[in-house]
């Protein structure tokens, strides 16, 4: 009991419900994670999903109709750590660059490391023009479709892990 409440306190800061990294962090200390995603438009979380490193219910995905518990294969969950092990640049990142244009989504990307957490905010992402003006955005999105490429094979399904509202 006290993993699944552990659990939804880390999955309902992270959407946003008063973030505060004091909150990320002892839930953190309970049920590591070692990556979060959050869709929002302007008011609202529209999906979220969390990797936690548990055996069991290691993926909590929500929508706005409705919230699932998922467990995916040790091994997903491993590499998905991996991923995150292997790029401390994620921990140093001051921001990603300025988006120009009318803000539709805001994407916001969770990585911990087990002793540090990061919590990235990039707009609109799949409306960067020319990457290679933005290599942070490029770099966050890379990680990203690594990351999702992962929990789809795991049989996570893709709404989770949009970029778009539609």
């Amino acid at each position: 009991m006290k993993k699944l409440i552990t659990l939804l306190i880390l999955c309902f800061t992270l959407a946003g419900c008063a973030m505060n990294t004091t909150t990320v962090g002892q839930a953190a200390e309970n049920n590591p994670y070692f990556f979060a995603y959050a869709l929002k438009d302007a008011r609202d979380p529209h999906t979220y999903i969390v990797v936690a490193d548990l055996e069991a219910d290691n993926i909590y995905a929500r929508t706005a109709e409705e919230q699932h518990y998922f467990t995916i294969p040790r091994e997903s969950v491993d590499k998905v750590k991996d991923i995150v092990l292997a790029n401390p640049q994620l921990f140093t990142m001051e921001a990603l660059e300025d988006f120009e244009g009318d803000i539709e989504t805001e994407s916001i990307f969770y990585f911990s490391d087990g002793k540090q957490q990061v919590e990235i905010h990039g707009m609109n992402m799949t409306k960067y023009q020319n990457l290679d003006e933005a290599p942070n955005a490029k770099y966050i999105l890379g990680i990203f479709e690594e990351i999702k490429a992962i929990l789809l094979d795991a049989g996570i399904d893709e709404s989770y892990l949009k970029l778009t509202l539609d």
